[in-house]
């Protein structure tokens, strides 16, 4: 009598990690940008006070080329600092659901509009939003034409913590964002900020091709030949005689 008898073989198939890029980008401005305002207040004490606003509105001409971002900051006197940050929602993503990120780069042209002092710049940078954190970069532009920022692997040391959220911050462990596998969803944006020293100002800020790309890895779908070995990798049936 022959008795059936099951042998497991098993096999191993590594499915490699597939670096891919996710763009997040925006030039002609239709979607709605979301904005928050954690720096209006006093210079000394930003979480605190007022006397500040930002006005959004799309220009369909002048842009580089086009419709462009008209951000129009007004800040009241007694040395006021207005900043903000504008986000798209939909501009997020979760670096545990991608296996990291391995890079990110950003590029968007920007220049200066019409203000009631010809000394203001209007600062502005990168800006991303982790675990209610907000981290930005910072530069200062009074330029009149269009002008290209980019940086092409953007670190967390570049990242500023917003300093009225900086006590939360360390508290919570997040002083730099973390792009890593186990890191919290991110949102991309922009910051924009300006101050007055004794009396009120406004200064329009221009803003095109807003572009952030990010590089991650793709977490493959389990193959086949995975899925067998998972699952046992197949029966092998061997005959042999079975003593009476």
């Amino acid at each position: 009598m022959l008795k059936p008898v099951l042998v497991l073989v098993f096999a191993s198939a590594a499915a490699p990690l597939t670096a891919v890029t996710t763009v997040f980008s925006d030039g002609d401005f239709e979607t709605t940008w979301n904005t928050v305002m954690p720096t209006n207040g006093l210079t000394t004490n930003p979480d605190s006070g007022g006397g500040g606003s930002q006005t959004t509105t799309v220009s369909a001409t002048g842009g580089n080329p086009d419709a462009f971002l008209d951000i129009r900051l007004d800040i009241g006197g007694n040395n006021r600092i207005v900043g903000t940050f504008s986000w798209r929602e939909d501009f997020t993503i979760a670096p545990a659901l991608v296996g990291g990120i391995t890079n990110i780069s950003y590029s968007f042209d920007a220049k200066r509009g019409a203000s009631n002092n010809s000394g203001n710049a209007q600062a502005f940078g990168i800006a991303l939003r982790q675990n209610g954190i907000h981290y930005y970069t910072y530069n200062a532009n009074n330029l009149t034409s269009w002008n290209t920022y980019s940086d092409s692997s953007l670190t967390t040391a570049e990242l500023g913590v917003y300093g009225g959220e900086s006590d939360e911050a360390a508290a919570g462990g997040f002083e730099t964002p973390d792009f890593s596998a186990s890191g919290a969803p991110i949102t991309f944006g922009y910051m924009r900020l300006n101050s007055t020293v004794g009396s009120s100002a406004f200064v329009h800020g221009f803003m095109d091709n807003y572009s952030v790309t990010v590089e991650h890895n793709l977490v493959p779908e389990p193959s086949a030949a995975v899925l067998l070995g998972v699952a046992g990798l197949g029966l092998v049936v061997r005959r042999r005689p079975v003593r009476s």
